[in-house]
C-alpha cells in the first residue's frame, strides 16, 4: 500500500517533535496535516447516527468515501466539531486562530470552549482520515498526545520530560515513564498554579466503540522542590 502524505508528514512531525516539542516548526507541521486532512474530508459525505444509546442532547455522524467501499469513520460530535471548523467575522478559522496563538505563545487569548473545540476538530479530522485513507496509519492518540503536549510546551515555554523519578530507596534511584511532565519552578510566580483555559477534551480511539477514548487531564504534582505539571491519557 502507497504511503500517503499525511502519513509522511506525520513522520516529519514526529521526528521534529522527538527533538524539541518547544520549536514553532511542530506548529507548521501540524497546520499542513490538518489542511490536508481537512482537503480530504472535503470528498467525503456524512451520514447521520440514530441510535437510542446516542447521548442525549449531542448528535452524532460518521464520515463515508463517496463512491467507495462501505467504510466508517468513528462517530463524530457533529456540532462539536463544526464549532471548531467556524471561520470569525474576518475570514479567519479557529485552526488558524489556534495555531497562531501557539506560535505567538498567546493561547491564554482564547477562551476554553473554543481551545476544546477546535482541538477537538483538529484531532477529528487526524482520526477520520486514519480511518478512510489508504495510506494513512492509525496513530491517532499518539497525534493527540503529541498536540496537546506541544500547546503546553509553548504556553509554559518548558520542554516536557517523559520520565519520573520516585523516591529513592536504599540509595538507588528508581524511575519509570510518562506521557509528558512539565517541571516548572516552584517560586517563579509567574508560572507556579498557572492555568491553561483547556477543557479535558476527550478523542474517541476507535472507530467500533464510542466509549473507548483517550481523555488527557492535567494535574499539578508538588516534587522535589519544584511544581511539576503532568497530563496523562486515560483510557
Amino acid at each position: 500500500m502507497p504511503t500517503h502524505i499525511i502519513a509522511n508528514k506525520y513522520n516529519q512531525l514526529k521526528s521534529t517533535s522527538s527533538q524539541s516539542l518547544l520549536n514553532s516548526n511542530v506548529t507548521d507541521l501540524f497546520k499542513e496535516i490538518n489542511d490536508i486532512c481537512l482537503s480530504e474530508i472535503s470528498r467525503m459525505s456524512q451520514l447521520p447516527i440514530t441510535s437510542t444509546t446516542t447521548c442525549m442532547g449531542k448528535n452524532y455522524i460518521v464520515f463515508q468515501l463517496m463512491g467507495g467501499k462501505k467504510a466508517y469513520s468513528r462517530p463524530v460530535n457533529i456540532d462539536l466539531y463544526n464549532e471548531g471548523l467556524a471561520i470569525n467575522s474576518q475570514g479567519i478559522s479557529n485552526a488558524d486562530i489556534l495555531w497562531n496563538n501557539i506560535k505567538n505563545h498567546t493561547i491564554i487569548n482564547q477562551n476554553s470552549h473554543e481551545i476544546t473545540a477546535t482541538l477537538y476538530s483538529i484531532c477529528m479530522n487526524y482520526c477520520i482520515c486514519a480511518d478512510l485513507v489508504n495510506g494513512v496509519k492509525e496513530n491517532s492518540g499518539n497525534y493527540f498526545e503529541t498536540l496537546v503536549g506541544h500547546l503546553y510546551s509553548m504556553h509554559l515555554l518548558v520542554e516536557p520530560t517523559n520520565q519520573m523519578n520516585a523516591v529513592e530507596l536504599d540509595r538507588a534511584s528508581i524511575s519509570f515513564p510518562t506521557d509528558f511532565s512539565f517541571d516548572l519552578p516552584k517560586y517563579d510566580t509567574g508560572l507556579q498554579g498557572h492555568r491553561i483555559p483547556v477543557n479535558s477534551a476527550v478523542v474517541p480511539c476507535s472507530r467500533y466503540s464510542q466509549g473507548s477514548a483517550g481523555k488527557y487531564i492535567t494535574r499539578r504534582l508538588p516534587f522535589c522542590g519544584s511544581r511539576r505539571i503532568h497530563f496523562s491519557r486515560l483510557l
